[in-house]
């Protein structure tokens, strides 16, 4: 019997009662789950002709395509390690080789140096050609049988990593997910969020496969990150494919915001979408409150994860939880979350310390840019550096991140803190908030904000105080060296 992924596995036993459903859409390429396979089954024998085989790390430049999703699927269908990274030569600057890299053709200037490789193209289903580079000689690294896949971390809060999860891991958090937010397959999702990250692929898109939803995915431009040029279509979208949960990250939750105060009553635009989720990032309480405002009648639930948990470990229901909106909700079924103080003792409900959470789904360890000194067991505990506290219900709060804390006038004062006082501006997109006081802010598109009104914000909440913060406006966001939200 051929090697497949524990994973890929479950997700085809569960299909079997819905195989002649819509599973995936974009554009004009529909596949029911019956479809689906088969056109996986065809890709993977096309990738074990090609030489990649069991345990095999192929790396590869991944946006919310067609043939990203069935790139995914028959690399877990031939028990191979997906590596989906932005930044594909990071790998060889570590002195790391893959067994393959798998490039667009729009994407070939990103790679380099392989003159030594074989070439092979792939056509599929009438898909753009896909060039996989095959390396002649071994992969440098070898993942265990355990290994499901090397993913980055988003770096919402820091550099990002390559995170090692495991296939036991990845399908506890994917059931875990899917109980927590009542997916079925009667839902049709909206996926906006991007496929290389963990909160897209795992929180959105293989949790609604194993639903047996529909997934829909509007064209993508070649972006490898959220295509923010698509959010305007969002409400048009939920009507026209019926869209009944999206899942969303905070800048997303600007925008539209920003987007619906010039645009007529939306409610029963909206009528049909059950779910609306926020992760990937805190999300401010003025957005929050005018997110619940604009959409009254769907339920949202504010989420809590990290790449290094598998990804999801809390889930906030804000419409039952009144007087705990501003938390990440209790943890998921089977994770537990502790707060600790710096000696690792644990602490009693309503004091601030380290969050720790305990899931089958904590990662096995880093492949790139982690550090050994983060504590953690694979596959059962994480002490996530995150400062928070839990409600005496159990409610978990988060606070930020626990080196980022900056003084003002003596206090402690958390980066989120103050991004938090500069999204009550309707025309602001992005904070960024530097190691210091030093602020840089992104405008929405075609907005403009001037400096002195974000003093005034400041002003209004420091005093005095503000006069210590440097601010910068621009339309470009930093490459690095920012906190960003």
């Amino acid at each position: 019997m051929l090697p497949i992924s524990p994973v890929i596995q479950e997700l085809r036993d569960q299909s079997e009662c819905y195989s002649d459903r819509i599973a995936f859409i974009q554009g004009q390429r529909v596949y029911t789950y019956n479809s689906l396979w088969r056109s996986v089954d065809r890709f993977a024998s096309r990738l074990r002709s090609f030489g990649i085989h069991k345990g095999e790390v192929v790396l590869f430049c991944p946006y919310n395509s067609t043939e990203t999703v069935l790139l995914y699927l028959a690399l877990w269908q031939i028990a191979a390690v997906p590596c989906p990274l932005m930044d594909p030569e990071s790998f060889f600057r570590y002195g790391i080789t893959p067994k393959a890299i798998v490039v667009h053709d729009i994407r070939l200037n990103l790679i380099r140096n392989l003159q030594d490789w074989e070439v092979h193209e792939l056509e599929q289903d009438s898909l753009p050609r896909l060039k996989i580079f095959v390396n002649k000689n071994d992969q440098s690294i070898e993942p265990d049988d355990e290994t499901f896949i090397w993913i980055s971390s988003s770096g919402t809060t820091h550099s990002p990593k390559v995170i090692s999860l495991s296939h036991r891991g990845t399908l506890f958090n994917i059931q875990a997910n899917t109980k927590s937010l009542e997916l079925s397959q009667e839902d049709t999702t909206l996926l906006i969020l991007p496929l290389a990250y963990s909160y897209g692929l795992i929180g959105q898109f293989l949790s609604h496969l194993y639903a047996g939803a529909k997934i829909v995915t509007p064209v993508t431009n070649g972006s490898l990150r959220t295509n923010f040029s698509q959010i305007p279509l969002i409400p048009s979208l939920i009507e026209k494919e019926k869209i009944t949960t999206l899942f969303s990250v905070p800048v997303m939750i600007r925008t539209l915001n920003s987007i619906f105060l010039h645009l007529p009553p939306i409610t029963k635009q909206f009528s049909q979408l059950r779910l609306l989720t926020i992760g990937g990032g805190m999300i401010d309480s003025f957005n929050l409150e005018r997110i619940l405002e604009n959409i009254s009648k769907t339920s949202i639930a504010v989420t809590y994860g990290l790449c290094e948990a598998g990804p999801r470990v809390s889930t906030c229901f804000v419409h039952e939880t009144q007087p705990h909106r501003q938390s990440v909700g209790r943890p998921i079924e089977g994770v537990s979350v502790n707060i600790v103080d710096d000696y690792g003792n644990e602490l009693p409900n309503g004091q601030e310390g380290e969050v720790v959470v305990t899931s089958p789904s904590v990662m096995k360890g880093y492949i790139l840019n982690g550090t050994n000194n983060h504590c953690f067991i694979p596959e059962m505990k994480i002490d996530t550096g995150d400062l928070g506290k839990l409600s005496e219900e159990g409610f978990l709060y988060i606070l930020g991140r626990k080196e980022q804390a900056l003084l003002i006038d003596g206090l402690r004062v958390m980066p989120n803190q103050i991004q938090n006082i500069l999204y009550r501006h309707p025309d602001v997109l992005h904070v960024f908030v530097r190691n210091g006081l030093s602020l840089l802010v992104i405008p929405q598109p075609q907005k403009s904000i001037q400096i002195e009104d974000v003093f005034y914000l400041l002003a209004k909440e420091y005093s005095s105080s503000a006069k210590l913060f440097t601010i910068e406006v621009s339309h470009q966001s930093p490459a690095n060296g920012f906190i960003k939200s």
